[in-house]
């Protein structure tokens, strides 16, 4: 959760090249990211631009920028993922169980897609799946957190309050104008019960 907002925030230093056609960044965060998603969350998963690692990989010398989501989700898809981020800088982006739950249910988004209830076996009963799903956290976060971390042996660790709280990723040039105010509009964008997530855990520390 949250892989799109740490995507944009280095695709706007400027400094990379990315999968994607566009003209401008900004273009494609005002189509992304519209305010119409302040009333209709479960659109969030229509909106996105994927990248194409591959095409990125392979033809684009340079720096480059690569996002890797679900990574472990199946073998296939897994050795695709490993071969992507052969040599890369990896960053594993991660948030704790309770707010990647609340942000999957407003969003209908991982364990609430029609592939992943069949993937998930989920029950019919919605209560039930729920339950089911929390059942399956470790230390307060998805059990596949701790799987990514072993097999992709990531350089860096982000936790995505603390990102959002300092604006800033470690070992990174300080953000300019515009990352700060798509970070801005990320957060005005979400729904309601998840900003309350948010504003509780940007005062925790």
């Amino acid at each position: 959760s949250g892989g799109f907002a740490l995507f944009y925030y280095l695709l706007l230093s400027g400094k990379y090249y990315t999968g994607i056609e566009y003209s401008s960044v900004q273009e494609l965060v005002d189509k992304q990211f519209s305010y119409s998603l302040i009333d209709h969350p479960h659109t969030w998963k229509h909106k996105e631009f994927w990248p194409d690692n591959q095409k990125c990989k392979l033809t684009k010398p340079g720096p480059r920028l690569f996002l890797i989501c679900n990574p472990l989700w199946s073998n296939d898809m897994m050795q695709q993922n490993l071969n992507t981020s052969t040599g890369t800088y990896k960053i594993l982006l991660y948030t704790s169980f309770k707010l990647q739950l609340r942000m999957a249910w407003e969003k209908q988004a991982y364990w609430f897609t029609d592939v992943s209830k069949t993937a998930f076996q989920a029950p019919p009963d919605t209560k039930q799946y729920l339950r089911q799903i929390i059942q399956t956290q470790i230390n307060g976060l998805d059990p596949q957190v701790e799987r990514i971390e072993k097999m992709f042996c990531p350089v860096q660790k982000v936790e995505l309050v603390e990102f959002m709280q300092s604006r800033m990723l470690p070992g990174f040039d300080n953000p300019n104008a515009a990352q700060l105010e798509f970070l801005n509009r990320w957060l005005r964008l979400q729904p309601k019960k998840v900003q309350c997530v948010f504003s509780s855990g940007l005062h925790q520390k």
